[in-house]
């Protein structure tokens, strides 16, 4: 499993709607009715090959968690966004985190835990950095 924290400088409900919101329009419904919503779109694999993927909204505990599930041919990946306030109560620790499997394969889930080993998973953990980066500077961005 790949992991990243970052610190947000706006209350958990400001940072939930911003992450909701921006779900539900990729999934073309509202946020009330993002739970359940599932999208099917083509992307690249490493080989740049082009895959078809099935994405699910899984779990919605506003305001502290929302998980993703995307599915491929052979693949099962599943994002976990969760949000924690503050000791203060005026900001947001947002942590992402991705964890797959082979649907049918051992090897290919063996492949999966072994790019989350500390020495192989640089480039995944700068992905899901990056990402929550972007959150970040949206969130923070937007009452500027």
């Amino acid at each position: 499993m790949i992991k990243e924290t970052i610190y947000i400088e706006k209350p958990i409900e400001e940072v939930w709607n911003f992450i909701e919101l921006e779900f539900a329009k990729v999934f073309k419904t509202s946020p009330s009715k993002l739970l359940g919503k599932t999208i099917e779109a083509e992307t690249m694999n490493f080989t740049g090959k082009v895959i078809a993927i099935r994405q699910e909204v899984t779990i919605q505990e506003k305001p502290h968690r929302l998980i993703i599930q995307s599915e491929s041919g052979r693949d099962l990946v599943e994002t976990e966004y969760i949000l924690e306030t503050d000791e203060a109560g005026t900001g947001t620790y947002l942590t992402a985190s991705e964890s797959g499997k082979g649907k049918k394969s051992t090897l290919r889930s063996l492949n999966y835990s072994l790019m989350s080993l500390p020495i192989l998973r640089s480039s995944a953990k700068k992905k899901v950095r990056a990402r929550i980066e972007g959150i970040k500077m949206l969130v923070e961005g937007e009452a500027e």
